[in-house]
């Protein structure tokens, strides 16, 4: 049995296609006004779990269930240190998690640098196993659909997600206008089911895919407030045996600090294009999948907003 790290990334750095079938009207995110400036520091909460079962049923009618469990749990906190012509924003990033692979306890701390886009995107240059990066594209997929839509309540879409692995419709539906974290946040449900196409080795595949979620987001700030997103996958190798692989993932802003004292930005952090005076190449940042190939839980995830400012 795959260990589940392993596969969660295994699915890094694919391609995802987004594309707006229906729905509200479109409106795309042209402004390059960034919501955050240089001292500002946003920090996120991050939770994860992970399950995987192998069931496998004998001739002689016994299933067997061998089963794995991982979690994590921790905080990407994004210090702001400068803002592009284009509204993009540098940081630098101190991620801490800990949590248990495979019944093996784990922590770790990690110092990276990121992008933080006009739309609320969060892109991080380091990619973190255990789901954690994957929790945090699936949040980066909603604010890019939310940026392209107009929003009011009872607004729906449909949105189609492919990657080599996996196609999946999703319908999206603006539910709400909360107060969390004093923000006036838009909760969008999302329910999505789909098929698989091949595994990450190449193989083709049969199975199933299942995502459902709540997302928050300030549209007035640009910013990603919360998501809890659950997915299901289930694989049939053989006709005696089958796979679910099943994440629970929640993403939540913790605090957005205004003005604290603006870290001195790394030797490697990524210029701004046209103003950097090294004049050194932009560095690269991964998107990864929100598909990746393992995917589990379904009842609408949700999560508590806190109140107050």
């Amino acid at each position: 049995m795959k260990i589940l790290a392993a596969i969660f990334a295994a699915s890094i750095g694919v391609t995802l296609a987004v594309v707006a079938t229906s729905g509200s009207s479109i409106a795309a995110y042209t402004g390059a006004t960034s919501m955050v400036v240089p001292g500002d520091q946003l920090v996120y909460e991050i939770a994860i779990e992970l399950q995987q079962h192998h069931i496998t049923t004998s001739a002689a009618a016994k299933t067997q269930d061998k089963a794995a469990e991982s979690s994590a749990e921790g905080t990407e906190t994004f210090a702001i240190y400068a803002v592009g012509k284009d509204g993009v924003a540098f940081a630098t990033v101190d991620a801490s998690f800990k949590g248990i692979e495979n019944g093996k306890p784990f922590e770790s701390h990690t110092m990276t640098t990121a992008k933080v886009l006009p739309d609320g995107r969060l892109r991080v240059r380091d990619q973190f196993g255990l789901g954690i990066s994957d929790a945090m594209s699936f949040a980066n997929t909603m604010s890019a659909e939310i940026a392209r839509h107009v929003l009011r309540l009872g607004a729906v879409w449909t949105t189609q997600l492919t990657t080599p692995y996996a196609r999946v419709i999703m319908q999206r539906k603006v539910a709400n206008l909360k107060t969390y974290q004093g923000f006036s946040a838009y909760e969008v449900q999302s329910q999505g089911s789909g098929e698989l196409i091949k595994t990450n080795d190449g193989i083709p595949a049969t199975g199933t895919v299942a995502i459902t979620g709540t997302s928050y987001y300030d549209r007035k700030d640009h910013l990603f407030i919360g998501e809890a997103v659950r997915t299901l996958m289930v694989v049939q190798p053989a006709a005696s045996s089958h796979d679910n692989y099943s994440a629970t993932m929640q993403v939540v802003l913790n605090a957005w600090t205004h003005g604290t004292p603006a870290p001195a930005a790394p030797s490697a952090a990524p210029p701004v294009p046209g103003t950097s005076p090294a004049g050194t190449p932009e560095l690269r940042y991964a998107s990864p999948a929100p598909i990746p190939s393992i995917y589990g839980s379904t009842p609408v995830a949700t999560i508590t907003p806190r109140q107050g400012p």
